[in-house]
């Protein structure tokens, strides 16, 4: 053996040199798509959620250490806000602290979240929340974490840092680890790297690793739409051409508020844009009972349940409250959110039911309600709509990624695309707050006699009424 090792030219000696030491306890259970290969300088984990992504990203960081640390060796972990380097980065189950050997850090600030390693290595940490601190550090292993939620501007900050050779005149090494979503930072960081090792993971790849009735229920939940392909296989989904709706409508800045409607010390409070006059309980009932369908294989139709405000220009939507639901059940939700919400009017689609959406609602509470039919297709009525966001004068409160990926994934010229209940409740909304109208469709006036009782709330009194009940 000795006398081949002293036969080998300089090449062959450090790829065995690497080989020997890429040998660690993460290689003897990692997944093939989980380790980075001999010679690639990128290295690029799009995995679902629970996929094994953040585990592998920071084993990575670690083997980087090991192979080519040293004093003054340094590697920079960005991640979009600080929680994220805390709960995630470095103190999650995949975390670094949690992945390190025992001995190999000798220091952690938490004020800074910076490590420091037995050998001399250092990790320095850096949130999305203040990119200039990227401006002047540089190191020799860069680590994105979730970088499809990244602005371009910051990953070309996070990379024009990455720029030493080690002790051993080898380049800069990049990791990039995120959920495949269709943003401007996915793009732009798949593009800065050709040849790179991309590695593309199921949440199913890792279930050994994982609850099964969480997979279960996330299966059950999301399979088979547009935000499971993305969070559960971890697919890359692009625009579809068909849809009024793509992703560039819910990525523009400022286009995400926070969560309108919160429960506090057990009680619900309103946290509403400023300047609203007008909200609505949008309603696209399912008048069957879910229980009594003569298909019992049949999936079960949902109830379209949306609540959306105005300041009298933009179209703001506070909440998705969209399910299974039977006819007592959504007109008690839809009753409840209109209390909770202060709002003006109950707006329900009546071609399924008319006198029937009222009455069940009437049963609950005397409450404004407009009952709308459609007489003409889904399209027409949704093109107003479509125009708001065209015009970005549309906003979404919290995460209302399902009605998203509902809005993105409906072709209204396909007859076989999927009825989206989610949709026709917002649409019902826009029109009920007078900010487009669908050809075709007519109030029904069942109310006219109550108009003297409608009253239009700012948000301050909105807030206030809340607080004294």
């Amino acid at each position: 053996m000795r006398d081949w090792l002293r036969s080998c030219d300089p090449q062959t000696l450090q790829e065995i040199d690497e080989l020997l030491s890429d040998v660690s306890p993460w290689r003897g259970i990692a997944r093939t798509e989980q380790v980075r290969q001999l010679g690639k300088a990128a290295f690029i984990l799009l995995g679902g959620r629970g996929s094994g992504k953040t585990r592998a990203a920071a084993e990575d960081c670690l083997e980087q250490i090991r192979k080519r640390g040293g004093a003054g060796f340094i590697v920079h972990v960005v991640a979009m806000t600080a929680k994220d380097i805390d709960l995630t980065v470095m103190n999650g189950d995949s975390g670094l602290l949690k992945c390190a050997l025992p001995g190999e850090i000798v220091n952690h600030n938490k004020s800074t979240q910076q490590l420091i390693f037995a050998n001399g290595s250092v990790v320095n940490s850096f949130s999305g929340e203040t990119p200039d601190r990227l401006n002047g550090p540089q190191c020799h292993h860069l680590w994105i974490d979730e970088f499809g939620l990244a602005s371009p501007d910051l990953i070309d900050m996070a990379m024009l840092g990455a720029r030493l050779k080690d002790s051993q005149g080898r380049g800069r090494t990049v990791c990039g680890s995120s959920t495949p979503k269709p943003r401007a930072g996915t793009k732009h960081f798949l593009s800065m790297f050709p040849d790179a090792q991309v590695s593309r993971m199921r949440m199913t790849d890792n279930a050994a690793n994982l609850d099964e009735a969480f997979i279960a229920d996330v299966q059950r939940r999301y399979g088979g739409t547009r935000l499971g392909r993305a969070e559960i296989d971890g697919e890359l989904i692009e625009d579809n051409p068909g849809a009024l709706w793509n992703s560039a409508h819910f990525n523009r800045e400022g286009f995400r508020l926070p969560v309108a409607l919160i429960k506090v010390d057990r009680l619900l409070q309103t946290r509403l844009p400023d300047g609203l006059i007008k909200i609505v309980v949008a309603l696209d009932p399912s008048v069957s009972d879910p229980e009594l369908k003569k298909n019992p294989h049949k999936e079960m139709d949902a109830c379209g349940l949306v609540v959306a405000g105005t300041d009298g220009s933009n179209f703001y939507v506070l909440g998705d409250y969209t399910d299974i639901l039977k006819p007592s059940e959504w007109a008690a939700a839809a009753v409840k959110l209109y209390d909770a919400y202060g709002a003006n009017k109950i707006i329900a689609e009546g071609n399924q039911g008319g006198e029937l959406v009222r009455d069940v609602i009437r049963n609950v509470s005397n409450v404004p309600i407009d009952i709308v039919h459609a007489s003409l297709g889904k399209r027409p009525r949704a093109e107003g709509l479509a125009l708001l966001y065209d015009q970005s004068r549309a906003f979404h409160c919290g995460d209302l990624r399902l009605l998203e990926d509902e809005m993105t994934t409906w072709e209204p010229e396909n007859p076989g695309s999927r009825s989206p209940n989610r949709l026709d409740a917002l649409v019902w909304a826009a029109h009920g707050l007078g900010l487009c109208r669908a050809t075709g469709m007519r109030v029904k006036d069942n109310l006219k006699t109550n108009a003297n009782q409608k009253k239009t709330y700012t948000a301050h009194e909105l807030r206030m009424a809340l607080d004294d009940d």
